[in-house]
């Protein structure tokens, strides 16, 4: 995959089902992604983008459950005053640990660029506990039960 340049909206799918001649099968690799500094120049092509290729996330969408059916529940960021919050059908509560959104329920990623004046910090640092990388570039690793990765 190659950008020409950073989009403002970023928005990652993530392959979440496999589909052979006989089976239909559920993906339920933990995929680590960040909640912010996601820094996507290494995707840039021309060059005078890349600075401005760093993205924070500002909503995840979530299914559970199989191909036949299932549940969706989403995560939004307020933007006004940062605090995340899930979204279950009728029901709306806060995230106090944004962390804990990172699952293996992840099915769409939500990014939002970083305007230059926010580019200070150009990526958070990736800690991830009890797991051990498989993928990593540009901030996002596919994940499987492991060590611990500093």
């Amino acid at each position: 995959m190659d950008l020409w340049s950073s989009p403002d909206l970023l928005i990652i799918h993530l392959k979440r089902f496999s589909y052979t001649r006989q089976w239909r099968d559920r993906i339920n690799t933990l995929v680590y992604f960040p909640l912010e500094g996601l820094d996507m120049s290494p995707w840039v092509v021309s060059d005078e983008h890349k600075r401005d290729a760093v993205y924070d996330l500002y909503g995840i969408s979530n299914h559970m459950g199989g191909m036949g059916g299932g549940h969706y529940t989403a995560y939004a960021k307020n933007l006004e005053n940062g605090k995340w919050y899930e979204l279950d059908d009728s029901r709306t509560t806060e995230i106090h640990e944004p962390d804990s959104m990172i699952s293996s329920a992840a099915y769409v990623l939500y990014y939002k660029r970083r305007k230059p004046r926010e580019m200070k910090h150009r990526a958070s640092r990736v800690v991830i506990p009890d797991s051990k990388s498989v993928k990593t570039k540009g901030g996002i690793s596919q994940l499987t039960d492991g060590q611990q990765k500093d």
